[in-house]
């Protein structure tokens, strides 16, 4: 189940730190870490958060991924809610696969418009990512749902404060 940028065929540990330094470059990020649904309400666990580069954060996200929480990371700056967002770095969208505790499956694209800067794959799970340098936070949502219906991916998945999986991890 590990993540890969399939662009730069790496794996594991190299996967997470080239996906982060193609995100953010030297930069800071901000990651979460989750149990799956039934055991964080069992445990009565809201999840945990640090912010740092990858090599600032490795050891905290390799204990989180070592207790069977999920690592995550927020690729746009400025916070974690609708609105705290200062600028865009990546457009993101997801396409779900059938039977991994999806409510829907999206098949993949055939062919991109624009090959994507990365590719995360889990299972057979996607999620395709365009590096942005000059998109307004306002244009974000039009962008991304445009890029959601063109590919019928996950239409839940809009938002420019959206956390993505963190390749490399569980």
């Amino acid at each position: 189940m590990d993540g890969s940028i399939n662009t730069r065929r790496l794996r594991g540990r190299d996967a997470a730190r080239e996906f982060c330094r193609l995100i953010a470059g030297d930069a800071p990020l901000i990651f979460e870490g989750y149990f799956p649904r039934e055991i964080a309400k069992a445990k009565d666990d809201h999840g945990r958060r640090i912010v740092g580069t990858f090599e600032q954060c490795r050891a905290e996200l390799e204990a989180w991924e070592a207790e069977g929480r999920s690592v995550y990371l927020h690729p746009n700056p400025g916070g974690t809610k609708k609105g705290s967002i200062i600028a865009i770095r990546a457009l993101s969208i997801e396409f779900d696969a059938p039977g991994e505790g999806h409510a829907q499956h999206h098949s993949l694209p055939a062919a991109w418009h624009i090959e994507p800067s990365a590719i995360v794959r889990r299972g057979a799970s996607l999620q395709a990512h365009w590096l942005l340098s000059d998109c307004a936070v306002a244009s974000f949502t039009e962008l991304q749902t445009r890029a959601q219906r063109f590919y019928q991916s996950d239409a839940r998945a809009i938002g420019e404060w959206r956390l993505w999986r963190m390749p490399g991890f569980k």
